[in-house]
């Protein structure tokens, strides 16, 4: 958090250093405007190099019909959608954007009918070239019958078309077994040669073989499967056996073995993702004394010796020590036991031992006694939730209540998730470790992130400095219903206060739906903030479903409806993908003082895709009012992140409110961006509104 005594010169800083440039009251069209193209962004190879077959028509090719430049203008450059009016509406101090640039392409002497390669060039509508910008090119490849290619996501309807795809392989591969897949049984194999990266989208099918090994990987590349079955039903074969040097990641897919489900040779890393490992006799087997084994949110079990196998029984064997990581929940049996060696885990994750299969009659863990368990469970903890001044415990999770507490609270402590059903929730009844109040307080939850389901209509209010929600780590909500949080007063003169609606510190906050209310408490105490949401160290994602309201509280210094900070150590973001934000700042009168709809204070990103739609307004302020504020200087006026700001097919509203003090320093925007760029594409719509500068009061 930004140290509050030096938040004046800060402000000082900020003004100072910011050159307003007037934007014209008129429409800009792109494919009319003017500037300067300094440079082209880089096509991807797939861009670059196409191979078409014999008989392909230009129209047929399918080239880019834009491309992305940076553009140098004297105003910023955006699409015909935008609507610019009034005032300093937006300012940047170095005047380049980046902009889609409609081209066509050209190559006069290209046959579709004749094989050889043809290099097509771009010509440029509406602007000129820098003589060092380097023209991007594109070569199309025309040949009697084409190769497999790993461009884009490759589908296929049958195992032999999976074989022949791997085995035709020139690059790295994504495949996915399509809806009509046939799950004929076989053997798929990648060769010893093969060094590229493939990934295996299974689409809910299955990989499945009768006689043998399911999958069988002698290459070097990395081998990634999800969304399926791998079932392996020979002895003494695996499921999925590596020969070569290379990886394998399994994601949600399920395993399973008559005898071993993962056999490593390879010094690589078997990653094992929410999926499921079920056998008979061993569940992964790691030969190699290199290689690793790492569980993320994973089961892995053995439910038998076969043949009198001496590895049998054993959910997890390695031919090493620190060779087994588990992160996330999971769990791991064998009916000889769990695993050879110790795993290796965070020191806050809880670990339930037993020297039974099921897990019953549980004991402490003790590493050296890791030959004697038959289960092993390993889960991250979640130090200190408080809801109201009551503390969550597995005695009052069904139930919580407390004299703060009006309705149903219940804690899953499985899913870490909070359950608000037409709740009213007050902080005024217990101090906290750092001597506020607070609604709701989580604090040290790094591993699981803390869910809050809505359901019905629930109200948070905190009080005394405290904070709505204050959590340490991650938060996600979502739910059908709604919830109003409103942070704590902050009065007393001669002090520092803060007061937050919502409050994330070294974690990201996502809405994933329903519908959030978030104000900051009145901070009129001296140099005291307040925030509808404060995001600090982290990122703030608002999704197709979620619908958002930030507003800041009357301040002496700081009011913003959305706050980010990154702290100087990498850049903020906040994305609102599909969803909406509403963020406002309140009234802000202190001698140095500043009021945004969004501020991003050293460094930040804000991106609107997916037709999301944000509504940003700054209030009235002694000195700056903008409705998004990007600030990449730190204290010093160094620049340490870049902000950018970008409008992707979605659209943005803007407004600064009006500024008191008649001086040089006071400025409205509708958008200020301190270093970094602002990007309109794909028919984005931007209306950024600057008040009058003076205000007579």
């Amino acid at each position: 958090m930004r140290k509050k005594l030096l938040s004046i010169f800060l402000v000082l800083c900020m003004v100072c250093t910011m050159l307003p440039v007037s934007a014209m009251a008129e429409e800009v069209d792109t494919t009319g405007a003017s500037g300067e193209i300094i440079s082209f962004a880089t096509l991807t190879e797939a861009e670059t190099e196409k191979t078409v077959a014999i008989g392909t028509s230009f129209e047929d090719l399918d080239l880019p019909k834009t491309l992305t430049a940076m553009v140098l203008d004297k105003d910023t450059v955006v699409d015909d959608s935008v609507s610019i009016v009034t005032g300093p509406a937006i300012e940047i101090t170095d005047s380049k954007t980046t902009v889609d640039i409609p081209v066509t392409w050209f190559n006069p002497k290209y046959d579709g009918n004749t094989e050889g390669k043809y290099i097509f060039t771009p010509v440029i509508h509406g602007y000129t070239v820098k003589t060092d910008a380097l023209l991007p090119q594109i070569t199309v490849t025309v040949e009697a019958e084409m190769m497999l290619r790993a461009v884009g996501i490759l589908e296929v309807d049958n195992f032999s078309d999976l074989q022949t795809a791997i085995n035709s392989a020139t690059g790295d591969l994504n495949i996915k077994l399509s809806d009509s897949y046939s799950d004929t049984q076989g053997n798929l194999t990648i060769k010893d040669t093969n060094n590229y990266n493939i990934t295996i989208d299974l689409n809910g099918k299955m990989l499945r073989n009768n006689s043998g090994s399911g999958i069988i990987h002698n290459g070097s590349g990395m081998l990634t499967i999800s969304g399926g079955n791998v079932e392996g039903y020979s002895i003494p074969a695996s499921a999925i056996s590596i020969n070569g040097n290379g990886s394998l990641t399994v994601k949600n897919t399920t395993v399973i073995s008559e005898y071993i489900g993962i056999e490593s040779n390879s010094t690589g890393t078997v990653s094992i993702q929410d999926s499921e490992v079920e056998v008979n006799n061993t569940g992964i087997y790691i030969k190699n004394p290199e290689g690793k084994v790492e569980l993320f949110s994973s089961n892995v079990s053995s439910s038998c010796v076969v043949n009198s196998s001496p590895i049998g029984g054993i959910g997890v064997y390695t031919s090493n020590t620190d060779t087994i990581s588990i992160k996330g929940t999971s769990i791991v049996q064998g009916p000889v036991m769990a695993m050879n060696y110790s795993p290796l885990f965070d020191s806050d994750m809880k670990v339930t031992a037993s020297t039974e299969y099921w897990g019953k009659n549980p004991e402490p863990y003790v590493k050296e006694n890791i030959d004697k368990y038959e289960y092993l469970k390993v889960e991250p903890t979640v130090t200190s939730i408080w809801v109201g001044g009551v503390e969550v415990t597995d005695e009052n999770k069904d139930g919580i209540t407390g004299e703060g507490i009006t309705g149903s609270v219940t804690y899953d402590p499985g899913e870490n998730t909070l359950i608000l059903n037409g709740v009213s929730i007050k902080g005024n009844e217990c101090i906290y470790e750092d001597g506020n109040k607070h609604g709701i307080y989580a604090k040290n939850n790094r591993e699981i992130p803390l869910r809050l389901e809505l359901l019905g209509d629930s109200t948070i209010e905190a009080d005394n400095n405290g904070k709505g929600i204050s959590v340490e780590g991650d938060l996600i909500i979502t739910g059908e219903g709604s919830l109003s949080v409103t942070g704590g007063d902050t009065t007393e003169e001669g002090e520092t206060g803060f007061s937050f609606g919502i409050y994330i510190y070294n974690g990201n906050l996502t809405v994933e739906e329903g519908i959030v209310i978030a104000k900051g408490g009145s901070a009129t105490g001296s140099y005291s903030d307040s925030y509808g949401i404060g995001v600090q160290e982290g990122n703030l994602t608002i999704e197709s479903k979620g619908k958002v309201t930030a507003t800041g509280g009357n301040s002496s210094q700081i009011s913003s409806g959305v706050y980010l900070d990154s702290e100087g150590y990498y850049n903020v973001n906040l994305t609102v993908d599909g969803g909406s934000l509403e963020a406002t700042g309140g009234k802000s009168n202190g001698d140095y003082s500043g009021s945004y709809g969004i501020y991003a204070y050293d460094g930040g990103n804000i991106t609107i895709k997916n037709k999301g739609k944000v509504v940003a307004t700054g209030g009235n302020s002694n000195q700056i009012s903008s409705g998004v504020f990007l600030n990449s200087m730190d204290f010093f006026g160094e620049v340490n992140n870049l902000g950018n700001l970008t409008v992707d097919g979605s659209s943005l509203e803007a407004t600064g409110g009006k500024t008191t003090v008649d001086d040089s320093k006071s400025a409205s925007y509708g958008i200020g961006v301190q270093k970094g760029n602002i990007n309109i594409i794909n028919e984005g719509a931007v209306k950024a509104i600057g008040e009058m500068r003076i205000m007579q009061v």
